[in-house]
């Protein structure tokens, strides 16, 4: 028991006498530095001290960028537009074709020639199997040769035109489908013929005007062209041609 008093002792006397000024001085001067470093040193163990977190750790972890995904845009596809075809639209023609009488009273006259030109109107754009209405104006190109023996008298050349103005209603056939574009037709006109006759030099012409009905029947490409046969019937008496038949070609725009 002495011994531990006496160690006791000489313990607390080197701490008293250590305990002065330059102590003080050293202690107060220190700064958290020190201190950090000399207590962390003091009551650092095993098993208080903290692990370090790794560099691989310190690296922060890309964040997932989240991709939400686009409402599906609902895509309306585009309303067709009506479709403008020559069922639907008025047009102008041009035609070519050729003239055939098949009757006569005095003499028949021979093929040839003849040129138009053709209007249709539908009667109502949105609903083309309602039909169209035509004006069409026809004319011989040239002349039609008679044979010159009439009646028992000799002519140097008889020779004879014609024209006409008809209006005609037209309707698709095949309905109410759009193929084929064939097509049908009826209608009535005014005509003229003109037969001119010539005997030893001297020359003369008769002309007469008659009414005419009207037969079509055609195929329209609606591609900017129509093939089209018609049969005419001259209905006034005094006409010398009778029935003629006429087989054209059109092209419109």
């Amino acid at each position: 028991m002495r011994k531990i008093l006496v160690i006791v002792s000489v313990l607390f006397a080197c701490v008293v006498g250590y305990s002065d000024d330059t102590l003080w001085r050293y202690v107060s001067a220190a700064d958290e530095e020190t201190y950090y470093s000399v207590f962390d040193n003091l009551f650092r163990t095993p098993l208080n001290q903290e692990k370090k977190p790794s560099e691989d750790a310190k690296k922060e972890e890309p964040k997932a960028v989240e991709q939400t995904p686009k409402p599906a845009v609902s895509q309306t596809p585009p309303v067709a537009k009506k479709q403008q075809t020559p069922l639907r639209t008025r047009l102008f023609a041009v035609k070519l074709g050729a003239f055939v009488p098949t009757a006569a009273r005095m003499g028949l006259p021979n093929e040839g020639f003849c040129v138009g030109l053709v209007a249709r109107l539908p009667l109502n754009p949105l609903k083309p199997e309602w039909g169209k209405l035509e004006f069409g104006c026809t004319s011989t190109a040239g002349t039609l040769e008679i044979r010159p023996s009439q009646n028992g008298i000799v002519y140097s050349s008889i020779e004879q035109s014609y024209w006409d103005v008809t209006l005609c209603y037209l309707r698709r056939i095949f309905l109410p489908t759009q193929e084929p574009h064939i097509y049908a037709g009826i209608g009535l006109g005014l005509g003229q013929e003109i037969i001119r006759y010539e005997r030893t030099g001297t020359s003369w012409s008769d002309s007469n005007n008659t009414g005419v009905f009207i037969f079509k029947l055609g195929w329209d490409t609606l591609s900017n062209f129509f093939i089209e046969l018609s049969y005419r019937r001259l209905i006034d008496s005094d006409s010398n041609a009778k029935d003629i038949l006429e087989l054209s070609f059109a092209i419109y725009f």
